[in-house]
């Protein structure tokens, strides 16, 4: 096992000026030697580096010690612990790491547990800052899922996402999906305001007040506000 290895290799990892205790201030030098580690494929001595930090709570280390497992690079792929690694990292506001959860239960087998544990964990990441787990609620709500459209509403709420946007022709329609075919949600009148929240070509998906809800409208109809 690599674990086994780690004496030997952390001895010739410390010749190309990673030590084996650092610092707090150095860890990041660790960490950094690490991934340039990995993406060169030598994946035994970053293993030796993340696994200690791991162990001792280090978030980063194990998000990407989860990829090790995960992935099987130097080792026999072990799901269960990626997780487990995941799960521990996403608990101290790994932001990847809890887009990573959420992309796991996303893909495993389709029940309300595996739906809300996807929500949880997109709503962290996107809480953070993470577009692409905003994307996802922002499509789970458009699908019905109650649970995303909370988690969407609460983001807004919060001003955690969304620019402000008015309309700035007589009347602009918000339509439940990016076509002129679709079913018009509510017609605004002009200076009434929207969130945006992303955009797909001519249209942009926002946030409708009046009605705690999304939809979309064609891009022609706003100016942003100052």
């Amino acid at each position: 096992m690599l674990r086994h290895r780690c004496v030997s290799i952390l001895l010739a990892v410390a010749v190309l000026g990673v030590q084996q205790q650092v610092p707090a201030a150095g860890v990041a030098t660790q960490l950094e030697k690490a991934e340039e580690m990995a993406r060169a494929g030598n994946f035994a001595p970053a293993y030796c580096i993340w696994r200690p930090l791991a162990d001792k709570g280090n978030a980063e280390a194990q998000f990407n010690l989860g990829w090790l497992y995960r992935n099987g690079d130097g080792m026999a792929v072990d799901k269960l612990q990626a997780q487990q690694l995941w799960e521990a990292a996403a608990e101290d506001d790994h932001a990847e790491a809890q887009m990573a959860l959420g992309t796991l239960y996303s893909m495993e087998r389709a029940t309300p547990e595996n739906r809300a544990l996807a929500v949880r964990w997109f709503r962290a990441a996107a809480e953070q800052g993470f577009e692409d787990a905003l994307l996802i609620l922002l499509d789970y709500a458009d699908e019905g899922d109650q649970q995303a459209l909370d988690a969407v509403t609460s983001l807004i709420q919060q001003k955690k996402v969304g620019t402000r946007l008015a309309i700035h022709v007589d009347k602009g329609n918000v339509r439940t999906r990016p076509s002129t075919q679709a079913t018009v949600l509510i017609t605004l009148p002009r200076n009434s305001w929207l969130l945006k929240l992303d955009d797909r070509g001519d249209w942009i998906r926002v946030w409708v007040p009046p009605l705690q809800k999304t939809g979309w409208a064609f891009h022609s109809l706003f100016d942003a506000d100052p």
